[in-house]
């Protein structure tokens, strides 16, 4: 319930357009935020038989994940504008949509936000002035519909992670994340591992073991916040991991002026060791 002047509707406000109007508010809300609708019309309103109903709704559109907007960085609050009966000679009208700075998302630059109707499909609509964390105006709106203010997705340069370098250790290996985009970070990026030159791998979703040339495609998926990019390729190496010979038997030279020397391989036995390789991977044979 609302008097003149005071209160405002939380539900559909149905107002007729007199004849000769230029404008018509629409003093709608939640139960507890105050969230009108102004609109300016184009034209000349001929007839008072026409009219509009507004409403708004708190949170994201139902259709948002296909709005193109980045789902985190929106206004959380929806407006509905029907045109009940047609309003003679309107031609197009400007809806300014107010709301409170609470419903702006944390992540959301208001400055940078759109408006786009939903009538089925989602179109964009002229945005007039800058948009700030409490209203929004858009301009030369035709059409029906949901409204909804947010920024846009992004179509984000994709930078891959990689690490100086790699040596072989026995587990899967290689880049398997992104440094760009990384905030928000991206729910549905893909990774391809194939091995290059004389490494024959894949083309696989798992990262080589094995020592060698390699290369991965990083691919990075539309989600609520990014568009699809490009794939990006890169190259990288698992180096072979170096094994030191320890307990070598030493052989006498006699002086020749070089630094040439000869070992002999130590036999194990009771008590002793013998030659053998220090860095094994368990599990891995190495014969020497």
């Amino acid at each position: 319930t609302t008097t003149v002047g005071t209160g405002w509707v939380n539900g559909n406000f149905r107002k007729f357009i007199a004849s000769g109007s230029t404008s018509r508010d629409f003093e709608i809300g939640s139960s507890t935020v105050y969230a009108p609708v102004s609109l300016a019309f184009t034209g000349t309103i001929s007839a008072s038989t026409g009219s509009i109903t507004a409403t708004t709704t708190n949170g994201d559109h139902p259709q948002v994940a296909t709005s193109g907007f980045n789902t985190s960085k929106t206004v959380n609050r929806y407006y509905t504008l029907t045109n009940d009966t047609a309003v003679p000679g309107l031609t197009s009208y400007s809806p300014t949509f107010t709301y409170v700075a609470g419903d702006n998302d944390v992540a959301a630059t208001p400055a940078d936000y759109l408006i786009r109707r939903y009538s089925g499909t989602w179109s964009t609509s002229s945005i007039s002035g800058t948009p700030t964390n409490t209203s929004a105006t858009t301009t030369g709106v035709t059409g029906f519909g949901d409204f909804a203010i947010g920024e846009n997705k992004i179509t984000p340069t994709v930078v891959v992670n990689l690490a100086p370098s790699y040596t072989y250790n026995s587990d899967p290996q290689g880049p398997n994340s992104l440094s760009s985009p990384s905030s928000p970070v991206p729910t549905d990026v893909t990774y391809s591992y194939e091995g290059t030159g004389a490494t024959v791998y894949g083309p696989s979703a798992t990262r080589p073991e094995n020592a060698g040339t390699y290369q991965v495609t990083a691919t990075l998926n539309e989600d609520a916040n990014y568009y699809a990019a490009a794939p990006v390729t890169e190259n990288f190496t698992i180096l072979q991991k170096e094994l030191t010979l320890i307990d070598l038997g030493t052989n006498d030279k006699v002086y020749d002026a070089t630094t040439a020397a000869s070992f002999t391989i130590v036999p194990a036995g009771p008590g002793v060791p013998g030659t053998r390789l220090a860095g094994i991977i368990p599990g891995d044979t190495v014969g020497y």
